[in-house]
This record gives C-alpha cells, sequence and structure tokens, in this order.
C-alpha cells in the first residue's frame, strides 16, 4: 500500500452524531413537538437530498427536507418554523462537528508500520471547513500529504476519474491504493471498479457479507 484516501465525514468527522444534536437543539430551542425519530427521519432525508441535489447549503437542504417530511406527514410544522429551524441548524452545524484525536494517533501509526505511504483526504467539504474542524479539534494538518475537496475536481463523487487523477498526483497504481468511507455508492464501489482495496466505516451495520449465498450462514 502507498496511498490511503480517507473520506472526511463519517471515518474521520462523525457528522451523522453532530446533526442529531443539532436537530434536537433546534427542535428544543423554538419549543417544537419534536422525537427522537423526527430526528433519524430529518437525518435520512438530508442524506437523500443531498446524494440526489448535491446542495451543499446547509440552510436549503434542511429547508427542503423537512417541508419534505411535513408533505409525508412525519412533522407537522409551519413555513415559519420550518425556516426558523433551518437557520438554527445551519448556524450550529459547523460549531457542533468535532474529530476525534484518535485519528491522529491512527495515523501516525499507520505512517509508522507502511513507511513511506502517503496519506490524503478526499471530500465533497471545501478545504477550508475540513482544515478548521481538524485544527480545532488540535489534529495536526501535516499527517496528511494532501486534502482534495469539492472544488478540486471537475466532476463531484462518486467517481472514478477524480480517484485517477488523485492515483496521478501521487503517481501510484490504484492496486497500490486503499480507500476508506462510509458510502459503499459513492466512496467504496467506484474504488472497487478501478481495484483499488476498499474499507467500509459504518457503525450503523451489524454485519457485512459479500455474496447472497452468506446469508443463511449469518442467520444461523
Amino acid at each position: 500500500m502507498k496511498l490511503l484516501i480517507f473520506d472526511f465525514d463519517g471515518p474521520i468527522n462523525d457528522l451523522t452524531s453532530a446533526k442529531k444534536v443539532v436537530a434536537d437543539d433546534a427542535a428544543k430551542d423554538l419549543n417544537l413537538k419534536w422525537s427522537e425519530e423526527n430526528s433519524w427521519e430529518l437525518i435520512n432525508y438530508i442524506d437523500q437530498i443531498y446524494e440526489a441535489e448535491k446542495i451543499y447549503n446547509y440552510k436549503e437542504l434542511i429547508n427542503k427536507s423537512l417541508s419534505k417530511m411535513a408533505v409525508n406527514k412525519l412533522v407537522y410544522l409551519s413555513d415559519q418554523e420550518i425556516d426558523s429551524f433551518s437557520e438554527s441548524f445551519s448556524e450550529k452545524i459547523n460549531k457542533v462537528q468535532s474529530i476525534s484525536k484518535d485519528i491522529q494517533f491512527i495515523i501516525k501509526e499507520l505512517k509508522r508500520k507502511y513507511e513511506g505511504v502517503n496519506i490524503c483526504i478526499y471530500t465533497s467539504q471545501t478545504e477550508s471547513n475540513v482544515t478548521k474542524l481538524l485544527t480545532a479539534s488540535g489534529i495536526e494538518l501535516r499527517l496528511f500529504d494532501k486534502i482534495y475537496d469539492r472544488n478540486y475536481f471537475e466532476e463531484q463523487k462518486p467517481s472514478t476519474v477524480n480517484l485517477l487523477k488523485i492515483c496521478g498526483d501521487f503517481n501510484v497504481t490504484p492496486e497500490e491504493v486503499t480507500v476508506i468511507g462510509d458510502n459503499v455508492a459513492v466512496d467504496l464501489a467506484p474504488a472497487s471498479y478501478l481495484k483499488m482495496r476498499t474499507i467500509l466505516v459504518n457503525p450503523f451495520v451489524t454485519q457485512s457479507i459479500s455474496s447472497l449465498h452468506e446469508i443463511k450462514e449469518v442467520l444461523e
């Protein structure tokens, strides 16, 4: 292994937990009738709409997500409440995000074990936001050889073209690369297609299998 590519949100930045905290806080601030199920439903729609429409503005993204929840009768909010919730969420989300310092120890250990390995971040966030979060969490920026953000490439994730461009930057072949991500379709499928090694980070998966033929064995 000569190059390790980390997705940022998921493996490094626990954005799901941050969304949950902010959703609960925004609802509490507005004295809304809000349940834990509502928070998870909101997170679901945030991810769904983000992947479908690539909306990077949180205020717009939350507004669309809450509006869809209202249409599906999952919440009962007025337009004013939706606007206020969206404003509160967008103001708080970057302040709540934090990165475990474990990542610093893990990366140092990887660099010791795999001498000469390069480690980079490939993210749909902006580089400025990534570096801000890393710095605020006390993570040494020098641990990462490069940060590839959404403005670096002409294409957005998922993209085999972008991954090959990263390989070219580090003068490695796809077979010499390992990609770590939390989204199979967006992060890992393109890498796998290129014959890169892939590692899924997902705390919500009880067990994974590579073939349907394994189902019976797993369920027993």
